[in-house]
């Protein structure tokens, strides 16, 4: 269900991912700690972005996440689930995972392993994303953090995407520091 207001308001904190002595995620204590943030007056949360490692997890152990997430008493309409991956077939399953759940929506860097990849490329992976999601109710944060992805989003991409998807993109998280951008 989508929320009454399309864009993102209010404190929604990337969450650091607590690991087991294993290694596994721990999901009680991701949901625990999520659920006392949403308690202190947070808007939402935010799992699996670059404060919480996201790349460094499988796809299996990032869904797993969610669902035990919304399974352990987090509002999947609270949810703004980071599914930035390299591969853009993987980002796609995030995506509509994200969807299947009901989450309040997506937080969506460009594919980030190749460096120096044109405007062109960058509108490319986005398309093929947004296309291969569409139909069903999505709302999309972009984010810019060329620090820590090496690929940025220009103007001139942000602009195209939001003539092209513009009901669908509803933020955009700039994480570069960067003022003038």
């Amino acid at each position: 269900m989508m929320n009454s207001h399309r864009g993102l308001h209010g404190i929604w904190p990337a969450l650091m991912t607590p690991l087991a002595e294993d290694g596994a995620i721990d999901h009680a204590r991701f949901a625990a700690h999520s659920r006392a943030l949403l308690a202190a007056g947070c808007d939402g949360v935010t799992p699996f972005g670059t404060t919480g490692e996201g790349p460094s997890f499988s796809l299996a152990e990032r869904r797993d996440a969610v669902d035990a997430l919304i399974a352990g008493g987090v509002p999947a309409a609270r949810i703004l689930v980071s599914v930035s991956c390299a591969a853009v077939p993987d980002t796609v399953a995030l995506v509509r995972h994200a969807q299947d759940v009901g989450a309040w929506g997506v937080l969506l860097m460009p594919p980030f392993f190749f460096k120096g990849v044109s405007d062109a490329g960058i509108l490319a992976a986005y398309a093929q994303v947004l296309d291969a999601t569409a139909g069903r109710p999505l709302r999309v944060v972009l984010y810019h953090i060329p620090q820590v992805a090496g690929v940025g989003l220009s103007q001139g991409v942000i602009a195209e995407l939001l003539r092209r998807c513009g009901e669908r993109i509803v933020a955009i998280k700039d994480s570069a520091g960067d003022r003038a951008h």
